[in-house]
């Protein structure tokens, strides 16, 4: 067997056991938090939440699974809105979650600085307010993804997710200097500044 047939079939049964157990991980964790006793906090929701967003991340990668991987031909106009879905459920995803891990601390941290405001606070209905606002504002920080010019047919029956970089547009520009850095400030560097300064607050 060849080295290349070698990845090929490590990455196929690797990626089967991955999914599995990822699921049956967060099947489990689902049921865990949706026990009535843990339901009624506020950090159920979020962490139920998490759960929920990482399972769609899960699904999500079963497009480069059965497309990617196979080399299938993409040049279908049902794999180009797919591409588009995908990689804004993924940014989506990798967006939200390190803010719904922030909200989680500032959760501790009310209820380690400030208990007799906890029942204020630290609410279904305020939970369930902020998470609707961080998710329209997570749509609208990821939306770009979703417009027309973001997919494009290349030759060999490819589709790249992604502008082509053969033509400069200001997307173009904008997707491929701009982008990455707004991505690890809003996903990575903003949301780890914040734990650890709730992790300060705390202890």
């Amino acid at each position: 067997m060849s080295t290349v047939a070698l990845s090929a079939t490590i990455g196929m049964y690797g990626y089967v056991a991955t999914f599995s157990l990822g699921i049956v991980g967060h099947s489990c964790s689902l049921l865990t938090f949706s026990q009535r006793q843990l339901r009624s906090t506020s950090t159920t929701i979020l962490f139920l939440s998490i759960k929920i967003f990482d399972m769609l991340y899960l699904f999500m990668s079963l497009y480069d699974f059965f497309l990617i991987n196979p080399s299938l031909s993409q040049l279908s106009p049902y794999c180009i809105s797919l591409c588009r879905f995908r990689t804004f459920t993924i940014n989506f995803v990798q967006t939200i979650s390190p803010w719904l891990l922030i909200y989680i601390e500032f959760d501790r941290v009310v209820r380690a600085r400030l208990p007799h405001h906890t029942r204020q606070l630290c609410t279904k209905e305020n939970v369930l307010i902020l998470l609707l606002m961080t998710i329209a504002c997570t749509v609208a920080f990821n939306r770009h993804v979703l417009q027309s010019s973001f997919s494009t047919a290349f030759p060999f029956n490819r589709i790249t997710c992604g502008p082509a970089r053969v033509n400069l547009t200001d997307y173009t520009i904008f997707y491929f200097l701009t982008w990455p850095a707004l991505e690890i400030c809003t996903n990575i560097l903003v949301p780890a500044f914040l734990r650890i300064v709730c992790l300060i607050a705390i202890y």
